[in-house]
């Protein structure tokens, strides 16, 4: 086993113009001009990891279309993202048509940018990492939604 890197990270950010519903028909540049911060994080402590029970969620079979149900497991929490994992069925499953969100106790609702995966080495399962929009609290994680499927985090 590797030992895990616990120098610290050097961070530089570069932000361009202060722009309100950006992406959208009522886009509108607030404030034009350049901002940079740097700052460090420290890798000493792993994040958090809440570990969720194994749930059944809707699947989509590739070449028909239709859903089924299939159980992901290992779905691990951290406060950057989720990670899961499926039988796939050796790529004839997917869970690409399911929504991955955060709910906060607040109703809030937090997204994310897109999940990464790849198979298990006896190309059975799929592993999957999603990073969710913005950190959250996990405090204050509600529940987890998988398409319509709600994972109590509490």
């Amino acid at each position: 086993m590797q030992d895990q890197d616990t120098c610290p990270l050097e961070v530089w950010l570069t932000l361009r113009n202060l722009v309100k519903d950006a992406h959208t028909d009522n886009q509108e540049t607030l404030l034009e001009g350049d901002w940079y911060f740097s700052f460090v994080i420290g890798r000493s402590q792993s994040p958090e990891v809440i570990s969720l029970p194994d749930t059944e969620v809707m699947a989509m079979v590739l070449d028909t279309h239709e859903e089924i149900p299939v159980i992901v497991t290992n779905i691990e929490l951290t406060n950057t993202g989720l990670r899961l994992q499926y039988t796939h069925e050796e790529g004839t499953l997917s869970l690409s048509n399911q929504e991955i969100r955060v709910v906060l106790e607040n109703g809030k609702i937090i997204g994310n940018n897109g999940g990464i995966g790849s198979p298990t080495e006896d190309n059975l399962a799929m592993k999957f990492s999603y990073q969710w929009l913005v950190p959250v609290n996990l405090n204050e994680v509600a529940v987890i939604l998988i398409g319509k499927t709600e994972v109590n985090v509490l």
